[in-house]
């Protein structure tokens, strides 16, 4: 009996995902069976850009528990720590089947809220993740503090969510800047012993609205990076600027989205609200998977979505740019 993957990308905040029905042992045994190739073949093959999918990564899942399952793997294959933006998307995938509003998604240990939210009238799907709990660096460090192997006198809040992030509070944008933290913090570099994804954090005109972007390790310059968006989130409530359960506007070149801290005791926790965009879905039979050979898809694209989520992205644009944000790439 032939089996065929479904297929949905999505994205949010512009970061978009491929969201693959099946748990990965599962997807991998059938990959074999059918001579398909490997599941890290098959990962990097649906997010190559140069193909008929592309992304940032895949998210398996696993959706027959009553709490969910998803693991993430980044396009070249590695498995990691969910990221934010597919928690979105995968949780929208689960809502839509189930008509339901909220839906609990593990992931490891951790288990994610996601939320339909409601009111779209501008056609934008949106809703809300909780996302892991976010901690310190330290216990006994500032909120922010100068490390001098990373820069002389700008000081940096240093988190773990849960991958480590470096945060700098600006008062302007300078993209080279930005890479240039970023080479710095590099695993091999002299700033931080494992390496850090670096965030510039600029107030924009409005005390609840900020512009974020991050230089993740590994990827570059990013559109929208979730860790990053909750560091920030973390240390602009930190250093006075509003109180945890504001719900900041946090503006990224990938498009806007929503965030308040969620405070319990010691802990902090960060939910982000954002489009859940889906793009197209579609079958993949996976004894067509030869290996080193093309992915071919019969998609069924979401235009209306798509178009939605122009218009929204068009917005941020302006508005960015109406604040001096200059960005050279995206």
């Amino acid at each position: 009996m032939e089996q065929h993957f479904t297929i949905t990308k999505g994205h949010g905040c512009g970061e978009d995902v491929v969201v693959v029905d099946g748990a990965p042992g599962a997807v991998a045994d059938t990959l074999k069976s059918d001579a398909g190739g490997g599941l890290e073949d098959l990962v990097r093959r649906l997010c190559d850009r140069n193909g008929p999918v592309g992304g940032q990564g895949v998210v398996f899942l696993d959706q027959r528990p009553t709490e969910p399952e998803v693991w993430w793997f980044d396009r070249d294959g590695r498995p990691g720590p969910a990221d934010g933006h597919g928690l979105r998307v995968a949780g929208r995938v689960v809502l839509d089947r189930r008509g339901a509003d909220e839906v609990v998604l593990t992931s490891g240990l951790d288990r994610c809220a996601v939320r339909r939210l409601p009111g779209h009238a501008d056609g934008v799907t949106r809703v809300a993740v909780d996302l892991p709990t976010v901690r310190s660096a330290s216990t006994t460090s500032p909120a922010v503090q100068i490390l001098p192997a990373f820069h002389p006198h700008r000081p940096v809040g240093l988190l773990s969510v849960p991958t480590p992030q470096l945060v700098c509070v600006v008062g302007g944008y300078d993209e080279d800047e930005l890479v240039a933290a970023g080479r710095r913090a590099a695993p091999d570099g002299p700033a931080v012993a494992s390496g850090a994804d670096v965030s510039f954090l600029m107030p924009l005109s409005a005390a609840d609205e900020v512009f974020v972007r991050t230089y993740a390790q590994g990827e570059g310059l990013t559109r929208a990076h979730a860790a990053g968006m909750a560091a920030c989130r973390v240390v602009y409530s930190q250093l006075g600027a509003v109180e945890p359960d504001a719900s900041v506007l946090l503006r990224c070149v990938g498009g806007p989205a929503r965030a308040a801290v969620r405070v319990a005791g010691k802990q902090r926790a960060v939910s982000l609200e954002g489009n859940a965009t889906l793009m197209f879905s579609a079958e993949l039979d996976p004894a067509a998977l030869v290996p080193g050979g093309p992915v071919l898809l019969d998609v069924l694209p979401h235009v209306e979505e798509i178009m939605a989520f122009a218009a929204l992205s068009e917005a941020n644009r302006q508005a960015l740019e109406a604040a001096g944000v200059r960005t050279g790439s995206s």
